[in-house]
């Protein structure tokens, strides 16, 4: 995620401000904690890369990881993904 500029009468936190980590879940946490303190308001002020948006970058991210895709695909549905790691789709 990257913090982007935004007028100074909004609620976000007054600094700047650069995320990263490898696991989506983390993103995902993070992401869930802003939408719930500051509401949707909070999509206009980040964006996040590495993260499919598109048919094309999902299918990129099951190529690339099928366990990776699992968890991205259950966190669309705001659902908890199995903690125990498989071999799935493989």
């Amino acid at each position: 995620m990257r913090r982007q500029n935004r007028p100074q009468t909004d609620p976000l936190p007054k600094r700047g401000w650069i995320g990263i980590d490898v696991a989506f879940l983390a993103i995902d946490l993070i992401e869930k904690r802003l939408r719930h303190t500051y509401g949707e308001k909070f999509r206009e002020f980040y964006s996040r890369h590495g993260i499919p948006k598109d048919f094309e970058g999902a299918v990129a991210l099951f190529r690339e990881n099928p366990l990776d895709f699992q968890v991205w695909a259950v966190s669309l549905v705001d659902g908890q993904p199995n903690e125990k790691k498989s071999e799935v789709w493989t």
